[in-house]
Order: structure tokens, then C-alpha cells, then sequence
């Protein structure tokens, strides 16, 4: 995935799957092929954002 910019939604989508892997966010990237400092950037940046209600996500369901 180097170089292909994934948009809020994408990320979101990412983090939600992460949290039900059961792996440390660190494995997680390793197997997704993702850089970790990125994911743990978007990871910050949404729980940020959806705690002050400024994404307008779409409920995500698997």
C-alpha cells in the first residue's frame, strides 16, 4: 500500500478491524503490510475527532 492515500473512512475502517484482531497494534501493521507510525497517527487523529463529533461516518458494519 506504499504511496496510496486512503481517506478518514479507510482509516477508521482499518482501526475497527485492528481492535478486533487481537494483535498488538504493531503485529497488526506487520501483517496489513501498513507502516506503524501511520496507522498510530490515524488511530490518534480519529479518536480525537470522534470525540469531539467532527467525522461524519457511516455506521461500519462488518
Amino acid at each position: 500500500m506504499r504511496g496510496e492515500r486512503l481517506g478518514a473512512s479507510a482509516w477508521f475502517a482499518r482501526v475497527w478491524f485492528f481492535q478486533r484482531s487481537g494483535l498488538s497494534a504493531r503485529a497488526y501493521c506487520a501483517a496489513q503490510g501498513i507502516s506503524y507510525s501511520t496507522f498510530m497517527g490515524w488511530r490518534s487523529r480519529l479518536v480525537r475527532e470522534l470525540a469531539g463529533g467532527r467525522l461524519p461516518f457511516r455506521r461500519f458494519v462488518r
